[in-house]
């Protein structure tokens, strides 16, 4: 038995034979290069007025951004920092995010990644284990992340006016430059020390995968989150190498930072992007994001198994060259690329996509179980040396001793546990994985953690986790029930889920459960994973990229794309076909972007109500399918302005027992989408009826006037509840259609008890022009004293810069508004409520008057001009805007039924 063989032989004390584990300091043994921190100053000197960075806040030229950076580093270091101790980094994807990154490697202090996404005990164990002696965190992360160390934010650093402190002398080689998490087999993610050395190394290999343009000026899109150790290309290298760097907004911040990355390669010119597959699935099925992929010279493509069909689909979109890379985070980002170009239908035709070839300075070997060499074209794990191999994991001294190790050939190597084949060309193929590691849009799994994580769940005996198909595109839970129970999968599911969400993040929970009543052994007495039951047949994910061909769809792979987009509208990493979208944070901006997409990709126009009715992704993928059969692209649900707020309920008939349903007319905007949470706090005691604007569809023309708009909702009413008496109520200038619809009930005979004013003033209030405004401040200031006003202003203020004013088109990023009509109903409607001639109206009105107000109390001659009698008003949590959010709808449903319940019963 060869020495080598017996090192890696599965038992045996490494540390006493040839292929012992790496010393420490071996592994910066490497030819001195220029680290990163000198490579950006290099480059800031070369091009001071290029274009650096572009991100929702600001944008820098290299100058700028340079000067930025030496502000944050001069702030962390009188802050403390400098002193080895790693950096925790919680903030937002703005320009400080970037800024922060470069600071911490330009003093040599290592940053740490903290996603304020994952649970709370996740975020603990990484702030522990990397001992954090820093934390740099937004208004989110310090929401997120609890320390005992001192938490500094970026909008308090100081601006280029005040003085900072000197930059540091460059780091040392051997110093870290980050720690990021990976997941790991005990149950606790493990933390990959990079440091600067191995961080040159990678620069310099990365620059040649990359293919530059001959004569026009590069520009990279940064899309890739911090916790993903990709992020580097963008973030570090494209910086050290001239790029402009477009950084992608976050999913989960205010609207007018929510761009598609189609837009941001629109707008910017941008030739090059990094994703993973799954990432680039979803371009694909959307017609215009599809369009913006011509224009990119080079896509990346990691983290996954790249398919020849989305490799093809990539090419015949336009794109010039697709790169697929691989490599583990233990040896620096990427390791191996391989390039694809040339006709679709020859990669299509050509097998599957190779890793291809190793990086300027990286070295492989190939070994079967035994430890022995492996011959071309056979399968054998993977062994990856060179600079850029990592100095291990974080305090975790067993398993460095287990998967760094000291190789005859290569030096100090990382086994990747990896399967591999070599070509006779010496081009490498990707097999799979030799133990429980999956991985899962970019991110490594081990099953271990997640069964770890899930054991002990209410209702379980025993919980195995798999991944089935060969791209690992999903968890199945496979469960043995508790004795004497019976669960559904889809019970057992939803327990999991909820049981592991304290634990793991989102993308390590699983999304299928299957009940077994026992589960085969292997010999040695583990589960044979061979023999785990087939899960139910999964949409093949390469057939997304077919899906927005105008042929027939079916109905399994329109419910895939939808989830996709969801997933990437709502910030998920998956969408379940069974999740509600409003329960997962949806509102109506999303709900426009969604079903602009639908009609873009499939011809198929929905109104906005559709959600409201069809909440889930298969309920909504089948009114599409339908749609697509029967109306070739007509709108559907266009007409009727009636939308009840219950799923199975019909708009035909009012329930002819019990409580009398509440019937709300829309704002200015059209839709009653906002109407949906307190909708469903209703529900269990009084139905809800929105009514909703014609032409919020895009297609229906607006009613030309108020009259107009009652008579079409009156006639609607009647149709659907014969008799009264009526609930009405209007959210803001509905509330004026809904005195109008009392005043014509009325006169009809039928009895309307109460009207419900939702944050409504009367005509004249809010004046449209300048000076109308400037008097409404003035009377707030009377009213209301300057505390509360400069409150309301500031509201106002983050209103119109979040984008969630629906007319601002460039902010949203999409032509949806327009496309929907949801900016020309609002302009329509406050020219309607000027030009009406409103009279005085004897109706009861209750008036929720929202608790930051944001116009001026009226005069008490404003009602009277409206009302026989003012309205009673009750102050609630909110302000106009966000009054039917989720966090105030509960407090707003009670203070309805309260005054629905003592007018009527």
């Amino acid at each position: 038995m060869t020495p080598e063989s017996v090192a890696w032989a599965a038992d045996g004390d490494l540390a006493a034979q040839r292929l012992r584990p790496c010393a420490p300091r071996d592994l910066v043994n490497i030819a001195p290069r220029t680290l990163a921190g000198d490579r950006l100053a290099s480059q800031i000197a070369a091009t001071p007025d290029a274009l650096a960075l572009v991100a929702v806040d600001r944008s820098f030229t290299y100058a700028e951004f340079g000067a930025r950076v030496d502000e944050l580093a001069g702030w962390l270091v009188r802050a403390g920092a400098g002193t080895g101790a790693p950096v925790g980094v919680a903030v937002d994807r703005t320009s400080d995010l970037v800024a922060v990154v470069w600071a911490c490697l330009g003093l040599g202090v290592p940053y740490v990644p903290l996603d304020p996404a994952y649970p709370a005990a996740r975020l603990a164990h990484m702030v522990r284990d990397s001992d954090v002696g820093l934390l740099v965190a937004d208004a989110t992360g310090r929401a997120a992340v609890d320390v005992d160390v001192p938490v500094l934010d970026p909008a308090d650093a100081p601006s280029s006016t005040e003085t900072v402190a000197a930059p540091a002398p460059s780091p040392s080689p051997d110093a870290l430059a980050y720690v990021i998490y990976t997941s790991g087999s005990t149950g606790q993610p493990k933390g990959v020390q990079i440091d600067q050395a191995n961080l040159a190394h990678f620069l310099d290999a990365m620059t040649v995968a990359v293919q530059r343009r001959t004569g026009g000026h590069d520009v990279f899109l940064a899309s890739t989150t911090l916790s993903f150790d990709p992020s580097v290309v963008e973030l570090v290298w494209a910086l050290t190498t001239g790029f402009t760097v477009v950084l992608s907004p976050s999913l989960a911040g205010p609207v007018n930072r929510r761009a598609s990355l189609g837009t941001l390669i629109e707008r910017h010119a941008v030739t090059h992007a990094q994703l993973t597959p799954s990432r680039a699935r979803v371009l694909l099925t959307d017609v215009d994001e599809r369009r913006a992929l011509a224009r990119l010279t080079q896509v990346f493509l990691g983290g996954e198994i790249l398919s020849p069909h989305l490799a093809a689909e990539l090419l015949d979109a336009g794109v010039d060259t697709v790169t697929n890379l691989y490599g583990p985070t233990e040896s620096t980002v990427w390791a191996f690329a391989h390039d694809v170009s040339g006709r679709a239908e020859a990669v299509r035709a050509g097998g599957p996509i190779p890793i291809g070839r190793p990086l300027p300075g990286y070295t492989f070997r190939v070994r079967d179980d035994g430890g022995g060499a492996v011959a071309d074209g056979h399968v054998g794990e993977l062994l990856i040396g060179g600079a850029g191999v990592s100095r291990g994991y974080r305090h975790r001294r067993e398993l460095n001793r287990e998967r760094f190790v000291d190789d005859v050939e290569l030096g100090c190597a990382y086994r990747t546990g990896d399967l591999v084949r070599v070509r006779v060309d010496g081009v490498v193929d990707f097999v799979g994985r030799a133990d429980d590691q999956v991985k899962i849009e970019g991110y490594r799994i081990e099953l271990a953690e997640v069964e770890r994580a899930l054991s002990g769940a209410p209702g379980t005996l025993q919980v195995v986790v798999a991944a089935p198909g060969e791209a690992d595109r999903r968890l199945v839970a496979y469960v043995v029930p508790a004795v004497g129970s019976q669960p559904s999968g889809r019970d057992l599911l939803d327990g999991l889920r909820a049981f592991g969400a304290d634990l793991l993040p989102s993308y390590m929970l699983p999304t299928e459960a299957i009940v077994v009543d026992a589960f085969d052994l292997t010999p040695s007495g583990k589960v044979d994973r061979t023999k785990l039951p087939d899960p139910a047949v999964d949409v093949d994910v390469d057939a997304v990229a077919r899906v927005g061909e105008l042929g027939a769809v079916s109905s399994e792979d329109v419910q895939a794309t939808l989830a996709l987009w969801w997933a990437e509208l709502l910030g998920r990493r998956r969408v379940r076909s069974d999740e509600d979208f409003f329960d997962l944070g949806g509102d109506s901006v999303m709900a426009v972007r969604l079903l602009a997409r639908v009609h873009r990709s499939w011809g198929v126009r929905l109104g906005l109500a559709t959600l409201v009715a069809a909440p889930t992704v298969q309920a909504l993928a089948a009114l599409v399918v339908t749609a697509r059969h029967q109306s070739q692209g007509r709108a559907i649900g266009a007409t009727p302005s009636l939308v009840p707020f219950v799923a199975s309920a019909s708009v035909d008939r009012a329930p002819a027992h019990g409580p009398r349903p509440l019937v709300v007319v829309h704002g200015a905007g059209g839709n009653v989408l906002n109407l949906t949470t307190m909708a469903r706090h209703l529900a269990e005691v009084r139905p809800v009826v929105g009514i909703q604007a014609q032409g919020v569809d895009g297609v229906s023309e607006p009613d030309p006037s108020i009259d107009a708009m009652v008579d079409r909702y009156v006639r609607e009413l009647l149709a659907y509840q014969p008799e009264g008496p009526y609930l009405l109520g209007g959210y803001s200038g509905g509330g004026l259609v809904a005195i109008e619809m009392a005043r014509r009930l009325g006169a009809l005979g039928s009895s309307v008890p109460v009207v419900l004013l939702f944050d409504t003033y009367p005509p004249g209030t809010d004046e449209p022009d300048m000076i109308g405004k400037c008097v409404n401040v003035v009377r707030n200031v009377v009213h209301h004293g300057p505390l509360k006003v400069m409150r309301s202003l500031a509201v106002i203020a983050a209103r119109r810069l979040s984008g969630r004013v629906v007319a601002d088109q460039e902010a949203l990023g999409y032509g949806d508004v327009t496309e929907l009509g949801l900016a020309q109903v609002d302009q329509h409607f406050n020219r309607a409520a000027r030009a009406h001639p409103f009279t005085r109206a004897d109706v009861k009105t209750v008036l929720f008057r929202a608790e930051i107000i944001q116009a001026s109390l009226p005069p008490r001659s404003h009602w009277e001009q409206l009302l026989t009698r003012p309205p009673t008003e009750r102050t609630v949590p909110g302000h106009h805007y966000s009054m039917f959010d989720a966090v105030h709808a509960g407090a707003l449903a009670a203070a309805v039924e309260d005054v629905l319940a003592s007018s009527v019963g």
